[in-house]
Parts: structure tokens; C-alpha cells; sequence
């Protein structure tokens, strides 16, 4: 009998080209205006205990502020007061349907780690590093479990 080719597997890189941006993407937007003072913004990211702000005026994406522009900010002993001075600009954007793998080579690619989701030139969401972990972490676990034996 002759053997017969089996079909390449459709692993987790394959899950990860399904899943949208718009599946594992924080609707819950938190933004400041680019006029804020770098205090305000500080406090409001540790109250909040998150890594990134939209800079935004009105509706428009103007900017993002992360931690790290404000390690930026510290070493290079720039002198700055307000948002508007150390945010990140222009801001890499993904679209809803963006798949998993294209944001996170991008954020590999930009060294970034947190993608505002754009829709119709408006702000839906914000994807970042550690949404998709918290995504692949729990999906690891449910591939774990269907793999455990059934109890006899």
C-alpha cells in the first residue's frame, strides 16, 4: 500500500494568523491631550499602573506616551512639561483585521509594544505586548487540557 502524504499541520503560528486584533484588543481607552502636563500624565499612568497613554485631540490620534519615552526623557536630560514634548509621533497603527503574527512582528520590527487599532481613521482599541501573551497564555491552556488523557 502506498503511503499517502499527509497535510502540513496547522499549528499555533496558523491559530495566530486567525486571531484579529479586534479579538484580544483593550477597548478601554485611555488618552490625555498633547497639551498635559508630563506630571499629570505620570501620575495617571501609575494610578492606572499602565505603559502607554493615546496623546489625542478630540478624535484624531495625535501621539503616544510610554514609559519608555520617559526613560527617554530622564537620560537624555532633555528639558520637557508637557506630553506633547516627548510623545511618540507618528504612531504605528494596525487596522481591526490585523492578525496576530503581523502585530506582533511589527512591534518586533518597531521595538514598540503598544499598537493603537484604528478603524475609520478612529481610535477602537489599543493591542499590546502583553495582550497577546495573556491571549497565548490562555490559549496554550486550553490546547493542554484537550491533550490530557481521559480518566479511566
Amino acid at each position: 500500500m502506498p503511503l499517502q502524504k499527509r497535510k502540513p499541520k496547522r499549528g499555533v503560528r496558523h491559530h495566530f494568523e486567525i486571531v484579529k486584533a479586534s479579538e484580544v484588543m483593550n477597548v478601554n481607552i485611555i488618552k490625555v491631550r498633547p497639551d498635559a502636563s508630563l506630571s499629570e500624565a505620570a501620575r495617571l499612568m501609575l494610578s492606572l499602573d499602565i505603559g502607554s497613554l493615546l496623546v489625542m485631540e478630540g478624535t484624531g490620534l495625535s501621539g503616544i506616551l510610554t514609559k519608555s519615552d520617559f526613560i527617554r526623557l530622564v537620560g537624555k536630560k532633555k528639558e520637557a512639561r508637557f506630553v506633547k514634548d516627548i510623545m511618540s509621533s507618528p504612531v504605528t497603527t494596525a487596522s481591526p483585521d490585523t492578525n496576530l503574527i503581523e502585530i506582533a512582528n511589527i512591534m518586533r520590527l518597531n521595538r514598540i509594544r503598544h499598537i493603537p487599532v484604528v478603524e475609520k481613521g478612529l481610535v477602537v482599541g489599543l493591542v499590546t505586548d502583553f495582550d497577546i501573551a495573556c491571549f497565548a497564555a490562555s490559549d496554550l491552556g486550553r490546547i493542554l487540557t484537550m491533550l490530557k488523557p481521559p480518566k479511566l
